[in-house]
């Protein structure tokens, strides 16, 4: 079944959770004990794709608790609001290990769901294309070093086929 801008029923409902998703996240900043993070990167590789012109993705996310909202550019330089796409979904993470060498941190297997706006086709670029919303999976791998009271994170998140470093650093309220 079709909507009128030929967006399948399904996107719209996922498109609807997320929303319900990042509302009861906003919820969470009146708990205590609420997780924040913020975290980007900027260069990005991909291994495959042969129509790729872009790989300086300014990718800028915020975390609360297990929701996500990124903003990146994606790497067809898609015209928008500053070339940008945006993301929202849901995160979570794994340790793996606690207290790697000398330090007290933790690697952290990181995953994250949801849908993206910003490309004309699904896994790929329809030159000339309108921009629609698409889902996505985002597994990643960081290292988290806890300070007093807040953490840093270093890490890569793949999207697709571009691998991006990423940076970050997060606290609970």
């Amino acid at each position: 079944m079709k909507q009128r801008n030929d967006q399948p029923v399904w996107v719209w409902i996922l498109i609807a959770a997320m929303g319900i998703v990042a509302l009861t996240a906003l919820t969470g900043l009146v708990r205590a004990d609420t997780k924040v993070e913020v975290f980007g990167g900027h260069w990005g590789h991909h291994w495959s794709s042969p129509d790729i012109t872009n790989e300086k993705h300014a990718l800028v996310c915020l975390r609360v608790e297990w929701a996500i909202g990124c903003s990146f550019r994606n790497s067809y330089r898609q015209p928008g609001f500053s070339g940008e796409s945006y993301a929202v979904g849901l995160i979570d993470e794994i340790a793996l290990d606690r207290d790697v060498g000398p330090w007290h941190g933790q690697v952290e297997l990181m995953g994250s769901i949801g849908m993206t706006y910003g490309y004309t086709a699904f896994m790929g670029h329809v030159p000339g294309g309108k921009k629609k919303w698409y889902p996505y999976i985002a597994p990643g791998l960081f290292y988290a070093q806890p300070e007093d009271g807040w953490e840093w994170k270093a890490g890569a998140i793949q999207f697709g086929d571009d691998t991006i470093p990423a940076l970050g650093v997060g606290a609970r309220f």
